[in-house]
């Protein structure tokens, strides 16, 4: 029996990714997230100020096809992920979708009148499951799971294109079918071949509402990909030799279905059920002034009744077999009266290289285009007139995504922001309580507030403030403070999810106070000869973090506050001599002359 690992290594050699897997520098590593190390993201501007506004989206997978178990990486990597516009971390969705392959990860808000996001999560490596799309509101809970109910074997992970209303979904289909070789002229020979063709889901229930495959009137001659002299296959999986990626719908009802094996898009009468035409490929029913093949994404930019402009991403090849020197998006005018096809854009891949598999090509809001070139998440996005605006990838080509896109998305988990605190030093050089906080998933923070308790009872305190850097954001402060709580707040200056401060924390010890101390953590009088410090009481404590508001205490400073205050500042100006540390250290020695001082500034005295 060949060894997991031995099959782990061989289809990493086979599908070419040059990566150390050992090496885990291109992997985000978060305190309050250490459950995943998404992987980072990494974007150039060449001119920031016409780009789109927007995150983006993309799902990482390591090999297209399913992974068994052993070849799953721990912590989550996979799975739907959401990045800013400088490339940090936004969400991950990779634990709460068990760290699985997903496909087409987007924003759709044509529903009803709020942002959801949906994506396909692929089939288990043991069948145990078929695979299903997901829908998500934006609050990342789940509102509805689309199944397969026919017998297809599996729900295709190409499309879930979510129709206006919400009513209905189109999906991607492939079915095994016994086929004759006639179009060979081998009429006497049969073969198990893969269908290809579309569906449209109810959204409710998974009924199958239309339904068109290959079987129905397409020759196995109009393939590049199986040839003449094909072997039959007796296997049921058979030879591929459609390879759907992509289905739109019109205004009038009629499908656009883009298959890479043929080189060819086909619009379908939903009426007649049959192909009305075809554009590329052996049989185009058009003249064209370019060309294209392995093509992905096809989509209906504009129709009427003599007129039909579509988009498609050019992969220019199939696999390791191309036509042209690089991929390219590609606008494209047809005349549906004389059958002429022109082009009317083109977008090549910046850096000459070709896409030999996936792709997908978006138009953004402000009518820029975003090109995802797949492999090591390559994105570019043009100006209209095709300048490079921007360019975008992940740190290694570790992992790649299938589609990639931009929204402008509004993200409020349910769940509370995460907060790990930590003190670090001694009674002899003072002490430091680090916090580190992130609410994965959260678009619209700005700042965070921080809180302090004296004990579980007491009031929060707030402790400091800082602006949000990154997905996660570390603030520091003078002393040793526990009971940690925190709060962000968006651009107008409120607080996100309605005052919901994060949970108390407990601040963390060093571990050679542990061992040192041996001393269970409290109020410091244990019988031990080294009992823990006592954490400090933010309410008397003036200095507790580089924050203009401080501490608020509410409280008056009595008279002989300001003789202690006087008398502190005489006692800190001499010991200047001896030198800044020294004073620094000493200062926090007098809790008093700080609460004085703190109160006479606040009484404006």
């Amino acid at each position: 029996m060949i060894s997991p690992w031995i099959l782990v290594i061989l289809v990493w050699t086979l599908g070419g990714v040059a990566f150390d897997l050992s090496n885990g520098e291109d992997l985000h590593s978060f305190m309050t997230m250490p459950e995943a190390r998404p992987i980072k993201f990494n974007v150039t501007y060449h001119d920031r100020s016409r780009v789109s506004a927007g995150f983006f989206f993309v799902a990482p997978y390591w090999n297209f096809i399913v992974d068994p178990p052993v070849n799953r990486w721990m912590p989550c990597q996979m799975g739907p992920h959401i990045y800013d516009a400088d490339g940090h971390l936004v969400w991950s969705g990779a634990c709460q979708f068990g760290d699985h392959n997903v496909f087409d990860f987007r924003m759709t808000d044509n529903i009803d009148d709020q942002q959801h996001l949906t994506f396909v999560k692929a089939h288990s490596f043991n069948w145990d499951s078929k695979g299903e799309a997901y829908v998500l509101n934006h609050k990342y809970e789940i509102e509805n799971i689309v199944g397969v109910t026919n017998q297809l074997p599996t729900f295709d992970t190409h499309e879930f294109r979510v129709l206006d209303g919400g009513r209905s979904a189109l999906v991607t289909q492939y079915r095994g079918a016994q086929r004759s070789f006639a179009d060979f002229s081998r009429s006497s020979e049969y073969s198990w071949v893969i269908e290809g063709g579309l569906l449209e889901l109810d959204m409710d229930t998974g009924e199958v509402l239309y339904d068109w495959n290959s079987a129905q009137e397409l020759s196995l001659s109009e393939s590049y990909q199986l040839h003449p002299d094909a072997v039959p296959d007796p296997n049921p999986q058979g030879h591929d030799f459609l390879h759907v990626n992509s289905v739109d719908k019109d205004s009038l009802g009629n499908y656009l279905l883009s298959a890479r094996y043929t080189s060819t898009i086909y619009y379908i009468s939903a009426a007649e059920h049959r192909i009305l035409w075809r554009l590329g490929g052996k049989k185009s029913d058009f003249t064209m002034d370019f060309t294209f093949s392995g093509q992905h994404d096809a989509r209906f930019r504009f129709t009427n009744s003599t007129h039909m402009i579509l988009s498609l991403f050019n992969n220019g090849g199939v696999d390791e077999y191309h036509d042209e020197d690089c991929s390219s998006g590609l606008i494209v005018l047809l005349d549906l009266q004389s059958k002429h096809a022109t082009r009317l854009g083109y977008l090549p891949r910046p850096d000459k290289g070709l896409t030999p598999s996936r792709g997908n090509f978006q138009f953004l809001p402000n009518g820029n285009y975003l090109l995802n070139w797949v492999n090591g998440g390559y994105m570019t996005e043009f100006s209209p007139d095709g300048q490079v605006l921007m360019e975008a990838r992940f740190h290694s080509d570790r992992y790649s995504t299938y589609r990639a896109y931009k929204f402008d998305f509004h993200g409020q988990p349910t769940h509370p922001p995460a907060v790990v605190a930590q003190v670090h030093g001694s009674s002899d050089t003072g002490y430091m309580t680090l916090v580190y906080t992130s609410w994965n998933g959260a678009t619209d923070i700005v700042e965070w507030v921080f809180y302090a308790q004296h004990n579980r009872s007491a009031p929060a305190v707030r402790i400091g403030s800082a602006s949000k850097i990154g997905f996660e954001t570390v603030f520091s402060t003078p002393g040793y403070f526990d009971w940690i709580s925190v709060e962000a707040i968006d651009l107008y200056g409120k607080v996100l999810g309605g005052r919901r401060r994060s949970g108390f924390h407990r601040t963390r010890v060093p571990a050679e106070w542990e061992m040192d101390h041996r001393e269970d953590r409290g109020n410091g009088n244990g019988n031990g000869t080294h009992p823990y410090p006592t954490p400090d009481n933010p309410e008397t404590t003036l200095f507790a973090g580089e924050d203009p508001g401080g501490p608020v205490v509410e409280s008056e400073l009595p008279a002989e506050g300001r003789s202690t205050f006087l008398l502190a500042m005489v006692l800190f100006v001499s010991c200047l001599g001896m030198g800044a540390l020294y004073c620094f250290r000493l200062s926090f020695r007098f809790g008093g002359w700080r609460r004085a001082y703190y109160h006479l500034v606040r009484s404006g005295s």
